[in-house]
C-alpha cells in the first residue's frame, strides 16, 4: 500500500454547487442576468457585474432558468444586495426548483462522464478515468473502484483517485463495505464509518487520512455485478444524500458498461492479433510448401510424359498421387482459412449441370474403377439445361461427398442423384444424393459429421486418412448457397449423403458467351494456345523450368523476367500476348510491377495472370485489387493454367505462329509438343483424333503413335478448325457422341467443305448407346466405323484401308 503518512484532512474548498445562467426580471421592467451560487431550498444567491444601485430589498420578480428542453419562471423578492451580487428569497415553486436542479446536475454529470468515455478502450485508463470522471463531479476527497477477481472469490482496488493509493488492495468477498455491496447487489450509504467495521480502518490509521462516510454503489453489467464504486466524504458537507445516492448509481452504471466494453474491446484486439499472427504463419507455411510442391508435382507431370520404363511410369504415378493428395489437403485449408475470415465467395455464372457431371464423372471414374464400383450418375425429372450459379463449388462439394463414398466402399456401388425440389418463376431449388454400399456408421458417427477437423471416430482416421475438413467445408458452401446438408446411414449396409442447393434458372447459356469458352479439357487448351508468346515473371529457377516446358508444350513461347522490375522494362519494350505474374519476387514484387505495367501506354488491357504460391484468404483479392486479371495459384495443375490462359487468350492468339512440330524455346532449342502433336514417326500420314474423353484418346495414341503423327481434337467446332488448316490431316477417327457440335454434324459439314470432303472419316461409337450403327455414320458419309473397345489391330487395317 502507497498511503502519504501524516495526512491531515483540510477542506478549505469553496462551496461549488450548482451554477447556472439565469435571468432575474423585476416587475417594474427591469432585468439582471448573471449566475446562481449558494443553491439552496428557501433561494439562490445570483452573481452579477451589473450595476445594482437602482435595486432596492424587498422588490419583487421572477427568475428565469432557461434549459435546453424547457424554460422555468420562479417568483422572487430581492433579500440582499452587496457588491458581487443579490439574494433572492422564492415566493413559491421551491420544491420544483430543487427538483430541476438536482436532475439537472445529475444530467450534467452523466453527460459529463459519458463524454469522457466516448473513444476509451484500454481497460486501465478506462478504470482510471472512472474514478478521476466521479471524483471531480460529485465533489469527493476520494473515489476508488473494486473489481472481482477472476475466480470470484477476492476483490482487488484497480484504480483510485484521492490522496491514499490503495491500488492493489485485496480482501475476500464479502469483507467490508465494499464487499457487502458487491455480494448484495445493492448500494450503501455509511454516514458514519466508525461504527461499521472494514478495511477503512486500516487505512485511515496507516495513512492519517480520515474517513467521515462513504457512498458504495455496485457496478453491474447485464445483470452481473463486477465490482463497485466507493467515494468518501462528501466535500464541504461530510455527508451523502439519497440524491448522491442516485447519481453514483448512475455514474456506476456508465462505468459499468465502459469497463465491459473496454474488456470485449481487449478481447478482439487479442483475437484479431492472434488471428493475424495465425493467418501470417498459416500464409507463410502456404507459400513454403506450395513453392517446392509446385516443382514435384510439375517436374513428375512432364517426366511422366517421356519414355520410361514400368517400374519408373509406376514409381512416379505414385509420386503424382501423393503430390496431388498433398495439394488437396493444402487446399482444404486454404478453403477453411477462407470460411473463419469470411472471404470465401460465391460466384453466379451460367452453367450446364450436364457439364458439371461430365467432369466429376471423369475426376471419380479412375478411382471407382480401381476399387472395382460401379459408379453412376442420373437426373429426375425435367431439370432445365441452363442455370445460373457456382459450378466450381458444386463440382467441389460433389467432389468431396464422391470421394468420401469411394474412400468408405470396398464393393457394390456409389451413385450419385439430382432431381428439382421445387421451381419458382426465375429459380429451382436442386437436391443431390450421394449413395454408397460402404461401412456405414451409427447415429453417434453422424452427430459429429460436418465439424471442422472431425471423422466419424479416431479407427476411421486411422484406416482410412483424411483430415475432416472437406464435409465441414462442403456444409459451409451448401449453406452460402442457399441449402441445407444432411446424412441417413446404417453400419455395414451404407450410407446417403444429401445436400440441397438453389439457382437461378435461365433461358439457355449464349452461344457467343460459349463459343469464347474453350472445352475444360487440357488437350483442346493448348491446341488453342499455340502460338501465343507469354511473359513469365518469375525468380525461382526449378519453377521457372516448370512453367516453361508446361508452356512450351502448348506451342507458347515464353521470355522470362527474374523480377518484377525486369517484368516491368520487357513488358515496356516487348509485345505480349500476356503475362505470368509471381507475387513474392526480389527487387520488386508481382503486385507493385502489375500496378506499373497497367500504367504504360497500351497495356491497359494485357491479360495479367497471377501465378503463384500465395493463395491464402484475400489473395486472388489483392492480385484483383492491382490490376491483375486472374489467378493460378501453386502447386499449378497444368489444365487449370491451359484453360486460365484460354479464358484471357482464346481468339487473340496469332496462330499462324504456332507449328505442329513443336515449339521454340527462348534458348532456339526444338521442343515436341507432347499431347499436340507427335512427329518424326516412321509413317509420314497424320490422323487426327476428334473425342471428347481424355481416356478414349490416350487408348487411340497409344495405337497410332507408333505408325502415324497424331493430333487431338475435343470437340466438333475444333475439328472442323483443325481439318480445315493446312497442311490437313489425311484421315480423321471420330467418336460419334460428343459435346457442342457430335460426330455425326461435324462429318455432315466436313463432307460439305471443299476443302475438307475428301478427308476419310472414321467413326467410333459404343455398342450399347449406339445398337444401329451403320445407317448413323453412312448418312453424315463417314467412310468406315468400329465399336469400342477399339482392338488395335482392326483400327489400323481400317486405316490403312481408307488411305489407300
Amino acid at each position: 500500500m502507497k498511503g502519504e503518512k501524516g495526512y491531515k484532512r483540510r477542506r478549505q474548498w469553496e462551496r461549488q454547487e450548482y451554477s447556472t445562467h439565469v435571468t432575474f426580471h423585476l416587475d417594474n421592467g427591469n432585468s439582471l442576468s448573471g449566475k446562481t451560487y449558494d443553491v439552496g431550498l428557501g433561494g439562490v444567491f445570483l452573481s452579477t457585474d451589473k450595476n445594482l444601485e437602482k435595486l432596492a430589498i424587498g422588490e419583487d420578480g421572477a427568475l428565469l432558468l432557461t434549459s435546453e428542453r424547457f424554460d422555468l419562471t420562479f417568483p422572487c423578492t430581492i433579500v440582499r444586495i452587496n457588491n458581487d451580487g443579490v439574494g433572492l428569497q422564492f415566493k413559491e415553486k421551491q420544491s420544483d426548483f430543487g427538483m430541476f436542479i438536482a436532475q439537472e446536475m445529475a444530467l450534467s454529470l452523466i453527460v459529463k462522464t459519458n463524454n469522457a468515455f466516448a473513444n476509451m478502450q484500454n481497460l486501465e485508463t478506462t478504470l482510471e478515468t472512472s474514478v478521476s470522471q466521479i471524483k471531480t463531479n460529485m465533489q469527493v476527497e476520494a473515489a476508488s473502484l473494486f473489481l472481482l477477481d477472476d475466480d470470484k472469490k477476492n476483490i482487488v482496488c484497480r484504480a483510485c483517485a484521492g490522496p491514499v493509493d490503495i491500488i492493489g488492495l485485496n480482501m475476500p468477498l464479502e469483507e467490508g463495505i465494499v464487499g457487502q455491496t458487491i455480494s448484495q447487489g445493492k448500494s450503501q450509504i455509511v454516514q458514519n464509518v466508525k461504527e461499521h467495521s472494514g478495511f477503512a480502518d486500516e487505512v485511515d490509521k496507516s495513512s492519517g487520512f480520515e474517513t467521515e462516510s462513504i457512498l458504495c454503489s455496485p457496478l453491474v453489467i447485464q445483470g452481473e455485478t463486477i465490482g463497485a464504486m466507493q467515494i468518501l466524504n462528501k466535500r464541504g458537507a461530510g455527508h451523502f444524500t439519497n440524491h448522491d445516492l442516485l447519481v453514483l448509481d448512475a455514474l456506476s452504471s456508465i462505468s459499468a458498461l465502459a469497463i465491459h466494453n473496454a474488456r470485449e474491446t481487449e478481447k478482439r484486439i487479442d483475437a484479431e492479433s492472434s488471428n493475424r499472427a495465425k493467418g501470417e504463419f498459416l500464409a507463410n507455411m502456404s507459400h513454403e510448401i506450395r513453392t517446392p510442391l509446385n516443382a514435384v508435382i510439375g517436374l513428375t507431370h512432364l517426366c511422366l510424359q517421356t519414355d520410361l520404363s514400368t517400374k519408373q511410369q509406376d514409381y512416379l504415378t505414385k509420386v503424382s498421387l501423393s503430390a496431388t493428395s498433398l495439394l488437396e489437403l493444402i487446399n482444404d485449408i486454404l478453403d477453411f482459412s477462407k470460411i473463419e475470415s469470411g472471404k470465401l465467395s460465391i460466384e453466379n455464372i451460367p452453367f450446364s449441370l450436364k457439364d458439371v457431371f461430365n467432369k466429376l464423372e471423369n475426376i471419380m471414374s479412375v478411382k471407382s474403377q480401381e476399387k472395382g464400383l460401379n459408379f453412376h450418375i442420373d437426373s429426375i425429372g425435367n431439370i432445365p439445361e441452363s442455370l445460373e450459379g457456382d459450378p466450381n463449388r458444386l463440382l467441389q462439394i460433389l467432389v468431396n461427398l464422391v470421394g468420401n463414398a469411394i474412400k468408405f466402399t470396398e464393393t457394390g456401388k456409389v451413385h450419385v442423384r439430382a432431381e428439382m425440389l421445387e421451381e419458382i418463376s426465375d429459380s429451382v431449388g436442386m437436391k443431390f444424393t450421394i449413395e454408397d454400399t460402404g461401412i456405414g456408421m451409427t447415429q453417434d458417427q453422424i452427430g459429429k459429421l460436418f465439424q471442422k477437423f472431425t471423422q466419424g471416430d479416431s479407427s476411421i482416421t486411422r484406416k482410412f486418412g483424411g483430415t475432416g475438413l472437406g464435409l465441414a467445408i462442403s456444409k459451409n458452401l451448401v449453406v452460402m448457397m442457399g441449402g441445407e446438408i444432411s446424412a441417413h446411414s446404417t453400419p455395414d449396409v451404407g450410407s446417403s449423403f444429401m445436400f440441397s442447393v438453389n439457382f437461378k434458372k435461365i433461358e439457355s447459356v449464349s452461344k457467343d458467351s460459349s463459343s469464347k469458352q474453350s472445352p475444360d479439357n487440357s488437350l483442346s487448351n493448348k491446341i488453342n494456345l499455340a502460338g501465343a508468346t507469354l511473359l513469365l515473371a518469375e525468380d525461382n529457377e526449378i519453377n521457372q523450368q516448370v512453367a516453361t516446358e508446361l508452356l512450351e508444350q502448348a506451342q507458347i513461347q515464353v521470355i522470362l523476367a527474374n523480377n518484377g522490375e525486369e517484368a516491368v522494362d520487357l513488358a515496356a519494350k516487348t509485345k505480349f500476348d500476356g503475362i505470368l505474374m509471381d507475387m513474392q519476387m526480389p527487387v520488386m514484387g508481382g503486385l507493385e510491377a502489375t500496378i506499373k505495367i497497367r500504367q504504360i501506354k497500351g497495356l491497359e488491357e494485357i491479360p495479367i495472370i497471377a501465378m503463384t504460391a500465395n493463395a491464402m484468404a484475400g489473395d486472388r483479392e489483392k492480385c484483383l485489387a492491382s490490376g491483375m486479371n486472374d489467378h493460378v495459384a501453386k502447386p499449378v495443375v497444368p489444365d487449370n493454367l491451359y484453360s486460365t490462359l484460354n479464358k484471357w487468350l482464346y481468339g487473340k492468339i496469332d496462330q499462324s505462329k504456332a507449328s505442329l512440330t513443336g515449339a521454340v524455346d527462348i534458348k532456339g532449342k526444338a521442343k515436341i509438343s507432347d499431347g499436340n502433336v507427335v512427329s518424326e514417326k516412321s509413317h509420314n500420314k497424320t490422323v487426327l483424333i476428334v473425342d471428347d474423353v481424355p481416356k478414349n484418346i490416350s487408348v487411340l495414341k497409344d495405337i497410332l503413335n507408333n505408325t502415324y503423327r497424331v493430333q487431338i481434337a475435343t470437340n466438333g467446332n475444333l475439328a472442323l478448325r483443325i481439318a480445315s488448316s493446312s497442311p490437313p490431316p489425311d484421315i480423321i477417327v471420330m467418336d460419334t457422341m460428343m459435346p457442342i457440335l457430335d460426330g455425326y454434324e461435324t462429318a455432315i459439314q466436313l463432307k460439305q467443305d471443299d476443302s475438307t470432303k475428301d478427308i476419310p472419316i472414321i467413326f467410333i461409337h459404343d455398342d450399347a448407346s449406339t445398337p444401329s450403327p451403320r445407317p448413323d455414320w453412312s448418312i453424315s458419309n463417314g467412310d468406315d466405323h468400329m465399336a469400342r473397345p477399339v482392338n488395335a489391330e482392326s483400327l489400323l487395317n481400317k486405316l490403312k484401308s481408307c488411305l489407300e
